[in-house]
């Protein structure tokens, strides 16, 4: 048994659209608000000089990361028919996250054992 919804493919398109225009908004709200250098500057500018200069604050990525984004949809739009590029900057991205993954968890034990002699002093 069909749904509503199936009988009518002009709207299972629109509550696709509308699932990603969604899931997008709830993940652009929940890396806005997280804490970091960007919203500590935005309460400072806001406190300092009103609500008009955190705004400005707060809407510069916006400004500055859309010609990025643009010009990234350009080059890969391009890079469509060389899947062998593609895979490469893939497998390259991939092995860079790795990298600063692994860098990441190394504990560098001598710089806590100065610090443990130090306080044992």
């Amino acid at each position: 048994m069909e749904t509503f919804i199936s009988c009518f493919p002009i709207f299972s398109s629109m509550i696709e659209g509308l699932e990603f225009l969604i899931s997008g908004v709830i993940l652009g709200l929940a890396a806005g608000i997280a804490p970091g250098p960007l919203l500590a500057l935005v309460f400072c500018e806001t406190l300092k000089h009103g609500k008009n200069e955190g705004i400005k604050i707060a809407v510069s990525p916006l400004i500055t990361d859309l010609p990025i984004v643009l010009f990234v949809l350009f080059i890969l739009s391009s890079l469509i028919g060389y899947n062998f590029v593609i895979g490469m900057i893939s497998l390259f991205g991939a092995c860079y996250l790795i990298y600063l993954g692994v860098e990441s968890l190394r504990v560098k034990i001598t710089k806590f054992e100065v610090e443990l002699a130090k306080k044992m002093h």
